[in-house]
């Protein structure tokens, strides 16, 4: 990606790897994010600070267990389905979106940081965030930027994403 977007050889870059604090390009002002889960892997690069997350809705998670730490009492009433089990798509939405903010301020993963971490849909001008999801492949891809109409979205042509959601951080 990075000898796609700025040029060079793969050779003539390095990414920071130390555990404690997020990935950095070295000898580069250009800012990456970088998330995984199961066989996929999202990367995002910018001018400014970047947080990406991604998910699997498909992945065997505690959900209601999940959602009381990380959610608010209103955002749990918002992921309960009719059995009072928990939509996996939506509480994937909210947790990458959490996740991302985090990653963009290169703060460490902490349950109580996530649960304070509140997001509100707006139209794509007024937005610092978005998330896209993947049904077909069972996958949920939240950005945080500070501004994001500076940066493309690029994935496989066959990825199809539903209508990405805009959001802001509060």
């Amino acid at each position: 990606m990075l000898c796609e977007a700025i040029g060079g050889t793969p050779a003539a870059w390095c990414i920071s790897t130390d555990p404690h604090t997020k990935p950095r390009v070295l000898n580069h002002s250009v800012q990456i994010s970088i998330a995984h889960s199961g066989d996929y892997v999202a990367c995002a690069l910018a001018n400014e600070v970047v947080g990406i997350d991604l998910e699997r809705t498909n992945a065997r998670r505690p959900l209601v267990d999940m959602a009381q730490w990380v959610c608010s009492a209103a955002e749990q009433r918002s992921l309960r389905v009719p059995d009072g089990d928990v939509d996996p798509l939506q509480f994937n939405r909210l947790w990458t979106r959490k996740e991302a903010r985090l990653k963009q301020h290169g703060l460490p993963f902490d349950i109580a940081a996530l649960r304070a971490i509140q997001t509100t849909p707006v139209d794509e001008i007024e937005a610092d965030g978005g998330t896209w999801c993947f049904v077909q492949m069972g996958v949920v891809v939240s950005l945080a930027a500070n501004d994001l109409r500076q940066l493309q979205a690029r994935w496989p042509a066959h990825w199809r994403a539903d209508p990405v959601q805009w959001h802001r951080y509060v």
